[in-house]
C-alpha cells in the first residue's frame, strides 16, 4: 500500500490536534501524521523528503514557530518580537507587533498542499524587556523569539536585521513610526525573504512588502508623483507606506516543505543571537 511504503521513511505521530514546528537550523526527519487525511500526509511527506535531500543539511531560512491546525486547515506562524534599547517601550512593542500582524495577515493567503487548501495566519506578540542582557539573547533556545534594539539613530540611518532568516536586528525609531511597513518588511527578512532582484516595477501596480527604499514604481506610489521616476533627489522613488504583503510573498516561504522530527519539531532557521550595542550598525537594510 502507498501508506505502508511511505511509513518506511516517515514516523507517524499525532501530538494532540496539531503539529508544532519549531524553526532553527535544518536538523530534522520528515513526518506524517497517522490520523490525518492520507492524501495531505503523503504530499507533505514527499515534499519534505525531497527537500531534505536537496538541502543536504544546509541552513534554510525561517525564524519562528509554525502550527499546522487540522481543524482550521491552516498553517499558523507565531513569532515573539522582543525590544530593548533607549527608544524601546511597551507601546512601541505593541504597535510593531500589530503592524507586522496586520500586514502579513492582510492577504489571507491560501496555499495548496496536494488537493488541500490551507490558510496561512500570523500570530505576532511584542514585548519590551528593558532588563534584557546579552546572554539572554546568546543563550536563547526558543526559535519563536526575535530581538531588536530600538534607538533614535543608527550609524547607517536605517533599520536592519542581521541577515536572511535571522532573529536579531536594530531599528531606527523614526522608521517604525513613519510607516508600519518597515517592521513588516524587516520581519519578512527574518522569516527568509530577500529583496526582489528587479527594482523597477513600473506597470506592475502596488509594490510588495519586500521591495526596498529606492525602488522605482508607478507615479502614484512615489514620494513625489510628479517627479521623474528614479530621481531620488526629488522623490522619484517608492514611498514605503505603499508596500503591502502579497500572496506571492507568503507562497515564497514554502511552508509546505517544513521538516519535522519525532516530537513534531522542525529546526529550520538561524539563531543569529546578536546583542547590539547602541549605534552599532550592519546587516540588511530596510
Amino acid at each position: 500500500m502507498e501508506e505502508e511504503k511511505w511509513e518506511r521513511f516517515f514516523e507517524a505521530i499525532h501530538p494532540g490536534n496539531c503539529i508544532i514546528l519549531h524553526l532553527h537550523y535544518l536538523h530534522a526527519t520528515a513526518w506524517a501524521a497517522k490520523n490525518y487525511d492520507w492524501g495531505l500526509k503523503s504530499h507533505l511527506a514527499i515534499c519534505d523528503f525531497y527537500f531534505l535531500l536537496s538541502c543536504k543539511f544546509g541552513k534554510t531560512n525561517t525564524m519562528g514557530t509554525v502550527q499546522f491546525d487540522e481543524k482550521k486547515m491552516a498553517f499558523i506562524v507565531r513569532s515573539v518580537l522582543i525590544f530593548y534599547g533607549d527608544a524601546a517601550s511597551q507601546e512601541v512593542a505593541t504597535r510593531v507587533a500589530a503592524d507586522v500582524s496586520n500586514y502579513w495577515n492582510e492577504p489571507r493567503a491560501i496555499i495548496g498542499v496536494g488537493k488541500h487548501k490551507l490558510l496561512v495566519q500570523f500570530h505576532i506578540e511584542g514585548y519590551h524587556i528593558p532588563e534584557l542582557r546579552p546572554e539572554d539573547i546568546m543563550y536563547n533556545t526558543d526559535p519563536a523569539n526575535n530581538y531588536f534594539r530600538v534607538e533614535e539613530q543608527t550609524n547607517m540611518d536605517v533599520s536592519f536585521v542581521d541577515g536572511i532568516g535571522s532573529n536579531t536586528g536594530y531599528f531606527k525609531l523614526a522608521n517604525l513610526l513613519q510607516t508600519g511597513t518597515t517592521a513588516a518588511h524587516e520581519y519578512g527578512h527574518t522569516i527568509g525573504l530577500d529583496h526582489p532582484e528587479n527594482m523597477d516595477i513600473r506597470g506592475l501596480g502596488i509594490p510588495g512588502i519586500m521591495y526596498p527604499r529606492g525602488t522605482i514604481t508607478d507615479a502614484e506610489y512615489l514620494y513625489n508623483p510628479l517627479a521623474i521616476a528614479g530621481d531620488n533627489t526629488n522623490g522619484g522613488t517608492m514611498n514605503p507606506i505603499h508596500r503591502h504583503v502579497t500572496v506571492k510573498d507568503i507562497t515564497a516561504l514554502k511552508l509546505h516543505r517544513l521538516q519535522f522530527d519525532k516530537s513534531g519539531t522542525a529546526i529550520l532557521g538561524a539563531f543569529t543571537s546578536i546583542w547590539h550595542n547602541k549605534h552599532e550598525a550592519g546587516g540588511w537594510w530596510v
